[in-house]
């Protein structure tokens, strides 16, 4: 069981340094917190974005959108 346990804090630390080193790129580490990188996450997701352009799930849904009326206009 405590295996178990040791793998999971495994895989969660695994999944926070990746997500860290993911952005590190553009950011310097050392001002942010991992609160920070989730608040930026989730703002590039759902908006709203800096640059006042549509955030990745409006543009996904406009995608949804155009593919659905393709779709009813094929059918």
């Amino acid at each position: 069981m405590a295996e178990k346990t040791d793998q999971e804090i495994l895989y969660k630390i695994n999944n926070v340094y990746r997500f860290i080193k993911a952005n590190e790129a553009t950011q310097i580490i050392s001002n942010y917190t991992i609160q920070d990188y989730v608040d930026q996450a989730l703002a590039q997701l759902e908006g709203p974005t800096e640059n006042q352009r549509p955030s990745k799930k409006e543009r996904v849904k406009k995608i949804q959108e155009d593919m659905n009326y393709i779709i009813q206009r094929l059918s």
